[in-house]
């Protein structure tokens, strides 16, 4: 019986020690996977506060006051929209800025599918007419909520959601108008994070369907 129990024990002492390292051992290699997936993303932040008050003329000459200068981050903005080589899906409550469009009637013309979701009340308003007059001179397909729902408040935009070696995207609180780059204290992440780009992909596609 003493044998028996002792020959137990020494299994035990034995054996589970290499199974908790081997346990050990693939967890480690999971999170090691997953750590150098994570460090393939990158995050661009962009902040607009009272240090851009002065650049409104800056986005109209083209000149740059600084790093922090609002045709800098516009040009950030801008540089995304034109690298884009599938498509581009832009979701925004707002959108008055031409050189946004411009860069978007660009990519139309070079193959690039381009859908815009747009609040129905800011499309309506005057200072959106001239975006709206390129788009629709373009065959540039773009939708809006229907009457009896409230706003449509989100902004972000994805850049070859299809191609995930290509994918980016960038969204937060503001939108693409000139007050927007200048006066407003807002904030725009720029990122090629998968994770975030599917969930943002999911939504544009359900409201792309529902409206």
């Amino acid at each position: 019986m003493n044998k028996v129990r002792n020959s137990i024990i020494l299994a035990t002492l034995t054996f589970v020690p290499l199974i908790i390292n081997l346990i050990l051992h693939r967890r480690y290699r999971r999170l090691k996977k997953a750590l150098k997936c994570q460090e393939k993303f990158y995050y661009n932040v962009i902040f607009i506060n009272m240090r851009n008050v002065d650049c409104k003329q800056h986005l109209i000459s083209r000149k740059e006051c600084g790093n922090s200068c609002s045709y800098v981050q516009l040009q950030k903005i801008l540089h995304f929209v034109s690298s884009a080589k599938v498509s581009i899906c832009v979701c925004m409550y707002m959108l008055t800025l031409k050189q946004f469009s411009q860069e978007l009637i660009k990519a139309h013309k070079r193959g690039v599918k381009i859908r815009v979701i747009l609040d129905l009340i800011m499309a309506n308003a005057d200072a959106a007419q001239y975006n709206i007059s390129k788009f629709i001179q373009n065959d540039i397909i773009y939708k809006h909520q229907v009457p009896e729902y409230s706003m449509m408040h989100h902004k972000f935009c994805l850049i070859d959601k299809e191609d995930s070696s290509l994918a980016k995207m960038f969204f937060g609180s503001m939108n693409l108008t000139g007050q927007a780059m200048v006066y407003n204290f807002e904030t725009v992440i720029l990122t090629n994070n998968s994770h975030v780009i599917q969930r943002y992909s999911d939504e544009f596609e359900d409201l792309w369907n529902y409206f």
